[in-house]
């Protein structure tokens, strides 16, 4: 079923609904890195602005060089906005699927499950951004936990590439989960705290799937628009539905 899940997410990518909740989302990320692009030029300009005037007396037949404060400081600033979209770019995407998932899964549904549509309960933004900020702290803390293995294992290479697909992969499954749990739960009859929507090998491997489109070039700004897709097929598969039943016995 995953992988009919997935080439039915692909195949969807095309639709009008899929391509507007792609163009805000894409939005909302590029104003984001814009937005910490202009704190880091501040931050950089008055640190700049500080140590020339410390420096100013001091510096003799170089004194030319501050002249350019201004470049170096725009230089430096969009280096590390560069930086930060490779590393945060998996948070922040994370933290958007519960604003815009709804959207997604609403478009799945619409087209291919309008029984589930009708008894689904719908997210509210106010809801979304919730869950969005505890998907942040989730990634914030569980990165943390696993920081002194990153540092080992960066000597490696191959090593921290595989447990950062891992942790990813476990991060994103617990996103799916949750709110695919807030959408169809009451439904499905999931009430207890411990509840799971997904089984957990089905957990994970939505989570590996998405985390594995996020690390490709060019693409990566598709993955949580297919993951998402997939949490909305995978719903609705048999074997959710067995499991959920389990779990309510």
């Amino acid at each position: 079923m995953l992988v009919e899940a997935f080439f039915a997410s692909v195949r969807q990518l095309t639709d009008r609904a899929i391509l507007k909740i792609l163009a805000k989302s894409a939005l909302v990320t590029l104003l984001f890195f814009v937005g910490l692009g202009f704190v880091f030029w501040w931050a950089v300009d008055w640190l700049t602005e500080l140590l020339v005037g410390w420096m100013r007396g001091s510096l003799g037949d170089w004194a030319y060089i501050l002249a350019y404060q201004e470049t170096a400081a725009t230089i430096f600033a969009a280096g590390m906005v560069l930086l930060a979209s490779w590393l945060w770019f998996r948070a922040i995407a994370a933290a958007l699927i519960p604003i815009f998932g709804d959207d997604v899964v609403v478009a799945v549904e619409r087209k291919h499950y309008p029984h589930a549509l009708v008894r689904a309960r719908t997210i509210g933004f106010a809801e979304g951004l919730g869950l969005g900020l505890k998907s942040l702290g989730r990634t914030l803390g569980y990165n943390l936990l696993f920081l002194p293995a990153y540092i080992v294992l960066a000597f490696t290479g191959v090593g921290l590439a595989a447990l950062l697909l891992l942790v990813n992969a476990m991060l994103l499954g617990r996103d799916f989960d949750d709110m695919m749990r807030a959408r169809h739960g009451e439904a499905y009859g999931l009430h207890q705290p411990d509840d799971k929507m997904f089984p957990s090998l089905t957990r994970f491997l939505l989570g590996l799937v998405t985390a594995g489109i996020l690390t490709i070039p060019l693409v990566n700004f598709l993955g949580m628009i297919i993951g998402t897709a997939m949490a909305a097929h995978m719903a609705q598969s048999r074997t959710v539905k067995e499991h959920v039943k389990a779990q309510a016995a």
